[in-house]
């Protein structure tokens, strides 16, 4: 037979067990708990980034929504501010209406007066300019 089961054999099998306690507790354990921490920290890195993005996330939400509030708020004062100056500018041109309607019936009045002294004064001033006339033709003969 090949496998002999002697003393040798059963020497073998105990160096074995033996060598791969010493093994175990040099070399496996340590590696096995190295790599434990080392997947430990993984996990962590890879939560805190999961929780960042979820954050940041969020974070583009609100800024959106702000956003949105801030166009809001801005249209609608703009709004407010356009029916002021529309308020504000029909104002002006009302003033501005009223004096020019007033000017032009002052202007008005004031060529009606005048008009009205040239009547009555007519008749003074053709006499004075039939008299005017008269000295004239007289002094030239």
């Amino acid at each position: 037979m090949f496998l002999k089961l002697d003393g040798t054999f059963w020497v073998q099998i105990i160096n074995f067990f033996i060598f791969y306690a010493i093994l175990n507790v040099v070399y496996i354990k340590p590696a096995a708990q190295a790599l434990r921490k080392r997947r430990e920290y993984i996990d962590s890195v890879q939560n805190e980034y999961d929780a960042a993005r979820r954050a940041q996330r969020e974070l583009v939400v609100q800024a959106d929504q702000k956003r949105a509030e801030g166009r809001r708020e801005g249209d609608h004062r703009a709004a407010a501010l356009r029916s002021e100056a529309m308020r504000q500018a029909e104002e002006i041109v009302g003033k501005a209406q009223a004096e020019g309607l007033q000017i032009s019936q002052d202007a008005l009045n004031k060529v009606e007066r005048e008009l009205n002294a040239a009547r009555a004064s007519r008749y003074r001033l053709v006499r004075e300019l039939a008299a005017d006339m008269y000295d004239r033709a007289v002094r030239t003969l």
